[in-house]
């Protein structure tokens, strides 16, 4: 498999909505964002620095621009992948920021950050886990 190709997100359940600060780059939706100096920034499982995702963005953007997030709880609708119902999703080992893909895609010396499970092969919920200190493979 290879990192998920989201092209829309539709909101079935917004449990947790995050709007509370810009971000530092260009975003886009499907794409897990974490802190960084009090901006939000694309995540990266194969950077311990980047790897404290608060959430995936509904929205796309450009640097300075407020993303909203998708946080725990959400449910969502995805267009463009095809999910497995059951499988786990993370963040990225792929060493592009900001990506998605199945559990089973990451390799040695990735990070494990859960994102969401599929419900069904297109609906998600939302349940981000970072693990401290940091899971490496």
């Amino acid at each position: 498999m290879a990192d998920l190709s989201i092209t829309a997100i539709t909101v079935v359940d917004p449990a947790t909505l995050i709007t509370d600060r810009t971000a530092s780059e260009a975003f886009a939706i499907g794409q897990p964002m974490y802190v960084s100096t009090a901006q939000y920034a694309l995540a990266d499982a194969t950077d311990t620095n980047k790897l404290g995702v608060k959430g995936i963005s509904i929205t796309s953007g450009s640097s300075g621009d407020y993303p909203i997030l998708a946080g725990n709880g959400s449910r969502l609708e995805l267009t463009g992948p095809t999910l497995t119902k059951g499988q786990a999703y993370v963040l990225s080992g792929s060493g592009t920021a900001g990506k998605i893909a199945p559990f089973a895609d990451l390799g040695s010396s990735d990070s494990v950050v859960e994102l969401f499970v599929a419900e069904t092969t297109s609906i998600v919920q939302v349940r981000i886990y970072v693990p401290n200190p940091a899971i490496t493979l």
